[in-house]
């Protein structure tokens, strides 16, 4: 785009909210600045949540957050601390719903420790938090189907393990075209997909 004239790079800026003089020595500097800057900080843009880079420069991108290596047990030299990347989410699938209430000791204290000798919420917990761990570990996926009549804690499962994540409102359902549960499974990469059946399966 800054090998032209620069127009197609105005429109795209303009097109993104930026207000541009419309005289052609203001246009020529925009260039020109753009041209010649060279920022330290960069940012890439992911339309997946999930793990990104490599080595101890490995972020866990989330959309409102990203979760990068704790440096503080490298050497005081700053040449040796790994250059950790910003990555910025975006996406056109809206993934509100990774949500945080308390801390993480509530959490055990409240939620975790009381799945102590039940085998279903245990196999819920573990499952949620496995898939954050599938990719540091090169292992491959899978899926989980917990069938019974009513009654016999399936909900409550689905419940404990969308706790890891969030509310309630982290589990999604099948009622949706093909291309809906697609851009859902996107913004659930490297964590956990809980989809509630509601009875639509035999």
């Amino acid at each position: 785009l800054l090998q032209s004239d620069g127009a197609e790079l105005r429109q795209e800026l303009a097109r993104n909210g930026l207000t541009i003089a419309s005289n052609g020595r203001a246009r020529l500097k925009l260039t020109d600045y753009i041209t010649s800057c060279n920022p330290k900080a960069r940012a890439r843009s992911t339309d997946k949540t999930g793990w990104h880079g490599s080595g101890n420069a490995c972020v866990f991108v989330l959309p409102d957050s990203c979760i990068a290596p704790d440096n503080n047990n490298n050497s005081n030299n700053s040449d040796s601390a790994p250059v950790v990347e910003q990555y910025i989410y975006q996406s056109e699938a809206v993934a509100r719903h990774y949500t945080q209430r308390g801390t993480l000791e509530q959490w055990r204290n409240e939620v975790a420790s009381l799945c102590s000798g039940n085998s279903r919420l245990i196999v819920a917990v573990s499952t949620a938090l496995a898939g954050i761990l599938l990719e540091p570990a090169k292992s491959e996926g899978g899926g989980l189907h917990i069938v019974g009549t009513s009654s016999t804690g399936k909900s409550t499962a689905l419940h404990i393990a969308a706790s890891v994540y969030g509310g309630r409102e982290y589990k999604q359902t099948w009622r949706a075209t093909d291309n809906a549960l697609e851009g859902t499974a996107a913004i659930h990469n490297d964590t956990c997909l809980i989809l509630d059946e509601l009875g639509e399966l035999d």
